[in-house]
């Protein structure tokens, strides 16, 4: 399993960036000591706020972090110029957990 997740994360990282389409986003990126793609499927969208649910894949080869492979639930907000998101653990999805993932994360992004 722990193989399959690497070659997933490292397929996915190949063209690091993002791809959106049918109401799914791929997101990838990675570092010296993490690589990882984030995958969410929109559920509902209210003008501005959209909710999402995701699966959250990481694999780390340095610096003492470990992988994972876990569900969340999320939901931003899209102005013009900004959006800022959240997203929670989500544990009773349904989808197998492997590894520590964080329980919750936060992020913004400016356009100027």
């Amino acid at each position: 399993m722990v193989r399959r997740l690497l070659l997933i994360t490292l397929l996915g990282t190949i063209a690091l960036g993002s791809a959106r389409a049918e109401g799914n986003t791929l997101t990838c990126s990675g570092s010296s000591q993490v690589a990882g793609c984030y995958l969410e499927h929109r559920v509902l969208t209210l003008g501005a706020l959209e909710v999402t649910l995701g699966v959250d894949a990481q694999v780390a080869y340095a610096g003492g972090r470990t992988g994972h492979l876990a569900p969340y639930a999320g939901a931003a907000w899209f102005a013009p110029d900004w959006s800022v998101w959240a997203e929670v653990y989500f544990p009773h999805s349904g989808i197998p957990n492997i590894g520590r993932p964080d329980w919750w994360r936060i992020g913004f992004t400016l356009t100027f």
